[in-house]
């Protein structure tokens, strides 16, 4: 009876042809699915009526194909099993980006895969109907088929390791922490108490630039062995570079949250009350947020409940392609506009998969054979397509540095990654993930540019190229950069004051982290 099921099933085909290439990994999924698999055949056996069972058998196995294509496809993609941060990253994606995402990283066998799966349902409705009463003097007694069905439900729940369990039990929790944030009273000075700022300077410009999936093991600033910065590195006597900072985590939504809110708070009105935006709405100046990302994603993010505090918004809503220069002359009108006190916020596409769409044709300069240890053409292709995208980054970030200087006498920039990227240099992949925390996903690009007289008009920034930061604490850079002080700042946080301390926790608790960083 099992095998004739299985069979209807439409599963062993699609299991055989994985299990091949996912080796260990493959057979735990496996082996949930087939505990599955088992576990609607017994509901299956349950039913007597001919159509309602074909039913049953055809939108079971439609959403059991479904789920394990998914889960089998993602596996043999990345070599590991959908996490809760990729399950997170999936909900934050727009349709722009979920299309870049399955051109990028959908591999030709997968299609073949897929029309395994179709031929397994169409093959699955068609034996069930046509068999449906030779496999009646397979049901097994009542009693036994109803044990074995809470057995396999129990192992299923208890274990959650299949998609449909932990991705729904995700979504739910995802869901809830949305509702939570679009109920909560998000005031635009926020909840910062004792504000001082240095009165010396009145018409500074104080930029941050958020750069997107940026390595800083690909960027000439940091000796990559190609050029990929030529405009960035005719300024470096002007840029203070730091070399030891890494992101808080390898994927945007939670790396920012943390960015750009002064600490991790379990009370989310508190929260989200003080972030950076409402911290230089407080002090007087007038803000903007400038993003070439959608302003949502599917259910909304954290990001965007910063942003919606700041006096000005531009979004590019994600047009397909746009590339980074769409920022420049909303930048220009900002810097036009009377307000004496200006914070501009920046949010690139920068280096963000698809990297091919990432740069105007013009900067598709590099070509040759790029140092890899991963020797096929696919490596050798996407590498040299990241690196024409940091290529252009470097002429936008240049771009807006040249627009700063010409507009505010007084002005300083400060530009980091939200997180970088693996671009086959520790593994055979082009990926940010959680999952796998690779050095490369971590280490990200971060420097500061300030003009002369801003400079002058204050203390002489303190400056080691060598110190270990992470941007969860970069809210206290920021404000010491303005000149900006609150209760709850922190100078032994700040990157650029002479009582920097470097945390115990530079790792912040993250076991990837330390793997990644062999921290001990």
């Amino acid at each position: 009876m099992l095998k004739r099921s299985l069979n209807f099933l439409g599963v062993i085909v699609p299991f055989a042809v994985i299990t091949t290439q996912i080796e260990l990994l493959g057979v735990k999924v496996v082996v949930s699915y087939l505990l599955a698999a088992l576990f609607l055949i017994l509901i299956c056996n349950m039913i007597k009526k001919r159509t309602f069972f074909i039913t049953i058998v055809a939108l079971m196995s439609i959403i059991f194909s479904i789920f394990s294509f998914i889960e089998f496809s993602f596996v043999h993609i990345f070599k590991y099993k959908i996490g809760i941060d990729a399950i997170y990253v999936m909900l934050e994606s727009n349709k722009n980006e979920a299309s870049e995402f399955l051109s990028f990283y959908f591999k030709p066998e997968l299609y073949a895969l897929v029309i395994l799966f179709v031929c397994s349902i169409i093959f699955s409705t068609i034996y069930g109907f046509t068999h449906f009463y030779k496999l009646k003097k397979y049901r097994v007694p009542k009693l036994l088929n109803l044990g074995v069905l809470v057995f396999c439900f129990m192992a299923l729940y208890l274990k959650g390791s299949l998609l449909p369990i932990y991705g729904m039990k995700t979504i739910f929790n995802y869901q809830e922490q949305a509702r939570k944030l679009s109920e909560i009273p998000i005031e635009p000075e926020g909840y910062f108490k004792n504000l001082e700022i240095d009165t010396i300077v009145k018409n500074e410009v104080n930029v941050l630039i958020i750069s997107e999936s940026t390595a800083r093991s690909h960027m000439g600033l940091y000796d990559y062995y190609r050029n990929t910065n030529p405009l960035l590195s005719k300024r470096k006597e002007e840029l203070l570079i730091y070399n030891n900072v890494i992101s808080p985590h390898s994927h945007t939504l939670e790396s920012l949250d943390k960015a750009l809110i002064l600490e991790d708070n379990d009370d989310i009105v508190q929260k989200y009350n003080h972030n950076m935006v409402q911290l230089f709405n407080a002090t007087g100046f007038s803000t903007y947020w400038l993003s070439n990302q959608e302003s949502l994603g599917v259910f909304g993010n954290n990001t965007r409940y910063i942003s919606k505090t700041s006096a000005h918004e531009f979004f590019s809503d994600g047009l397909a392609h746009e590339h980074d220069d769409v920022l420049l002359q909303p930048l220009r009108e900002a810097l036009k506009e009377g307000e004496k006190k200006k914070f501009i916020v920046i949010h690139l596409m920068a280096t963000h998969f698809d990297y091919e769409s990432r740069y105007p044709v013009n900067f598709d300069k590099f070509k040759s054979k790029p140092k890899t240890s991963f020797e096929h053409d696919q490596a050798y292709e996407k590498i040299n397509q990241y690196d024409n995208a940091v290529l252009y980054n470097d002429y936008i970030v240049n771009s807006i540095i040249k627009e700063v200087e010409k507009q505010g006498e007084y002005a300083n920039v400060l530009y980091f990654s939200d997180h970088g990227e693996d671009v086959y240099e520790t593994i055979n992949e082009a990926c940010h993930t959680e999952a796998k925390g690779t050095k490369p996903m971590f280490d990200i690009p971060f420097f500061i540019w300030s003009s002369v007289k801003s400079r002058k008009a204050r203390k002489e920034i303190s400056f080691d190229s060598a110190r270990k930061y992470s941007t969860e604490d970069l809210i206290h850079t920021m404000a010491d950069l303005a000149g900006i002080k609150f209760n709850g700042f922190d100078k032994t946080k700040s990157i650029i004051n002479e009582s920097f301390q470097e945390r115990d926790r530079f790792i912040l608790n993250n076991k990837k982290y330390e793997e990644a960083f062999d921290v001990k």
